[in-house]
């Protein structure tokens, strides 16, 4: 991975600056888990983007997979510290 690559990481684990990542951590501190479906109403895109989001975010330790296909759901795996408000 290149420097120009990278994504600084902030103090809570997140990327700085994502405001979509930061949508789907707010979303995941009052329900337990969220859908591909759930990703693309929450930030209106295509499920095809919401898919990239997710799978981003499992490769870079933020949430887990657990499921299969249309039943896969996406838990947090950070610690649920401080408010968005922060960020």
């Amino acid at each position: 991975m290149s420097s120009a690559d990278r994504v600084p990481i902030g103090a809570d684990g997140l990327p700085i600056n994502n405001k979509q990542y930061r949508d789907i951590v707010d979303y995941l501190r009052f329900h337990e888990w969220i859908s591909n479906a759930i990703v693309g109403e929450l930030l209106d895109i295509k499920a095809t983007r919401a898919k990239v989001i997710l799978r981003e975010m499992v490769e870079s330790n933020l949430l887990e997979a657990r499921g299969e296909k249309r039943y896969r759901r996406y838990y947090l795996k950070l610690p649920l510290s401080g408010s968005s408000a922060e960020w």
